[in-house]
């Protein structure tokens, strides 16, 4: 009877170290999140240096419905002055880093077409414009962009969402009149 309680657990040992080598092997891969299983968690995971996810995770519903949350400032503001402009799209940079984001306001024209890329330094930073419906994911040391319309006039906020410095939200605010 010994024997047998030995090898039922010898078994048992087994099977459970065979289903979290697969389960970590799938994780990292990728493949929970193409079935569902794990949702938003893979963005969490550490990984090693110089790797991201091979996709951002999916977005709330406040980035996939464009809208502004304040008015227009009443006295115009200069517009921001763009690095470069081909065919008519606009781009601008942004630095991200633990301090904030620089600049932390930009402000555009209705009408145009905008570039904004993101320099991650000293962290890994995402950044959210909920009210124009944008996101990325920038790696330390990487630079990112996102495109997008600015058609209606409006004050829209910007922030990191998931990849903040020290656990602390850095923001900045984007104005179209």
């Amino acid at each position: 009877m010994g024997t047998v309680m030995k090898n039922d657990t010898l078994f048992a040992g087994i099977v459970i170290a065979a289903v979290v080598i697969l389960g970590v092997f799938l994780w990292q891969d990728g493949s929970l999140d193409r079935i569902g299983v794990l949702g938003d968690m893979r963005a969490l995971s550490p990984r090693p240096a110089g790797t991201v996810p091979s996709e951002n995770p999916p977005l709330p519903e406040e980035f996939t419905t464009p809208q502004a949350t304040t008015s227009v400032p009443a006295v115009p503001l200069p517009l921001s002055e763009p690095t470069r402009e081909v065919l008519g799209l606009k781009i601008f940079g942004i630095t991200a880093t633990p301090d904030g984001f620089v600049p932390s306001s930009l402000v555009f024209a209705a009408g145009d077409r905008v570039q904004i890329d993101v320099t991650a330094v000293g962290s890994r930073f995402d950044l959210g414009v909920p009210g124009l419906g944008a996101y990325l994911d920038v790696p330390e040391g990487e630079t990112r962009s996102v495109s997008f319309d600015v058609n209606a006039s409006g004050t829209y906020p910007f922030a990191c969402r998931g990849f903040c410095p020290n656990g602390q939200e850095v923001s900045g605010v984007i104005i179209v009149q």
